[in-house]
C-alpha cells in the first residue's frame, strides 16, 4: 500500500481535479500505478485482470501492429462512427472507423509514438516502429477517436454513424442504416457545445 504520505498527495491531486466523487477507483488505481514497478511478473498480472474489472465495461485494451505501443481505453459506448473527410482517407487509405474514447486513454510505450499535427484543433498519433495510426485527438477537449482495428476482439461494435457524408467518394457505400452528418452539421454541433 502507498504510506501516509503518498495517501494524502494523491487526495490533493484529485480534490484538485474534482474527481472527489470516484475517489475509491480513482485511489485505487493510482496506489497499483505507483507500486506496480516493485511486483514481480506474476503479481503485475493479477492486478492487471483487477484493473481490467474497474470502472466502465467497455474497458479495452489493444496495441499497434508491432506491439511496441499498447493500449488501454474507455469508450464511451459500443457504437463505431467513420469519418469520410479528405484528410482521413488521406491518412489511412479509406474512412476512419473509430471509437470516441474521451480522454480515458492510457498508452504503454508512449516513447514511440509520433504526433501529427493535423488541423489547429487536432492531431494525430501513429507507431514509430510500424506506423500503426492511434488516435485522432482534439487538442482542447483531449477527445481521443481510436481506431476500432486497434482493440482485441471485434464483434462488439454497432457501426452508428457517418460523419463528412459530403465528402464519401462514390466507389464505395456500406448497408447499414446510420445516422449521417455532413461536414457542416459536424462543425456546428460542435460548435454548440
Amino acid at each position: 500500500m502507498c504510506s501516509n504520505q503518498e495517501s494524502e498527495q494523491l487526495r490533493k491531486i484529485l480534490a484538485a481535479k474534482h474527481l472527489v466523487s470516484s475517489f475509491s477507483t480513482v485511489y485505487a488505481v493510482a496506489a497499483v500505478r505507483i507500486k506496480r514497478q516493485q511486483l514481480s511478473a506474476a503479481e503485475r498480472s493479477v492486478i492487471h485482470l483487477e484493473e481490467k474489472g474497474m470502472g466502465s465495461e467497455s474497458a479495452l485494451r489493444g496495441s499497434c501492429l508491432c506491439g511496441v505501443v499498447r493500449i488501454s481505453a474507455k469508450t464511451k459506448n459500443n457504437s463505431v462512427g467513420a469519418c469520410h473527410c479528405s484528410m482521413c482517407r488521406k491518412w489511412g487509405g479509406g474512412p476512419l472507423f473509430a471509437a470516441e474514447c474521451e480522454s480515458d486513454v492510457h498508452f504503454e510505450g508512449a516513447e514511440y509514438i509520433s504526433i501529427f499535427s493535423s488541423s489547429e484543433w487536432a492531431e494525430r498519433g501513429f507507431c514509430q516502429k510500424c506506423g500503426t495510426h492511434l488516435f485522432y485527438r482534439l487538442k482542447q477537449e483531449r477527445h481521443y477517436a481510436i481506431p476500432v482495428g486497434l482493440f482485441d476482439g471485434g464483434d462488439q461494435w454497432t457501426f452508428a454513424e457517418q460523419i463528412f457524408i459530403d465528402q464519401k467518394p462514390s466507389f464505395y457505400s456500406f448497408a447499414e442504416k446510420t445516422k449521417n452528418l455532413t461536414g457542416a452539421e459536424v462543425f456546428a454541433q460542435y460548435s454548440a457545445d
